[in-house]
This record gives C-alpha cells, sequence and structure tokens, in this order.
C-alpha cells in the first residue's frame, strides 16, 4: 500500500493502479488476521473457543475507523481533496500496520515461546 501510493504521487503509476493495488493492500492485511491468525490465537489460548468474536470486533473496529474519517475530512479537512487525503493515508496506515504487526509479533513471541509444550 505504501509503495503504491508513493509511486501514484510521484507519477509513475495512474489512479486506477494505484486504487486496485491500496485495495489489495489492505486486504491482504486483513485477511491473515481474520482468516488464520485470530483463529491459531484462540488454539494458543487453550480455552474451548472460536475466533468469531475477535472476527466481530476487527470488522467493527473497521467500519468504526471508516465512519471517522469519513467524519474527520468531511469536517476537518474540507479543503483538502480526496486524493490527497488518502496519499497522506495510505502512507500512514501502512506504517501503522507495520508497526502493529511487529508490536504484535514480539508480544505473542514473548507469551507463546516456540519451545513451549503444547498441551
Amino acid at each position: 500500500m505504501a509503495i503504491s501510493t508513493l509511486l501514484f504521487g510521484a507519477g509513475t503509476i495512474g489512479p486506477v493502479a494505484w486504487m486496485i493495488s491500496v485495495g489489495l493492500g489492505l486486504y491482504v492485511a486483513y485477511v491473515p488476521y481474520n482468516c488464520v491468525l485470530f483463529d491459531r490465537l484462540v488454539a494458543a489460548g487453550g480455552t474451548k473457543a472460536n475466533a468469531g468474536f475477535l472476527i466481530y470486533v476487527a470488522d467493527a473496529t473497521g467500519y468504526a475507523g471508516s465512519v471517522g474519517l469519513l467524519i474527520y475530512k468531511n469536517v476537518g479537512e474540507k479543503s483538502l481533496s480526496w486524493v490527497r487525503f488518502l496519499e497522506g493515508l495510505g502512507v500512514f496506515a501502512s506504517a501503522a500496520i507495520a508497526v502493529a504487526v511487529i508490536v504484535s509479533a514480539l508480544y505473542f513471541r514473548r507469551v507463546f515461546p516456540a519451545d513451549q509444550p503444547r498441551e
């Protein structure tokens, strides 16, 4: 997502390729968490449960974030064009997602060490 946004800002790729790349980047960040990692997280916890609640919370957070961004853009940054707004958001979101993945990987590596025996 960040690479395609930077390429779009430099004029290397067109708007259609950029929009497809941004959508694909968000999708690729979303699917592993909702389909695989949440399920493995529940399994690693050792309780009888499913990942449905975690998936619901992730989806609800995404919807609330979308509404929040629309309100912010339409109330707080009226003069900023949608293209410039999405460019800034694409770079910021990419950095935030990368930091969140690294922090969560470090946390789960500490909580669930690889050499820990499974029951």
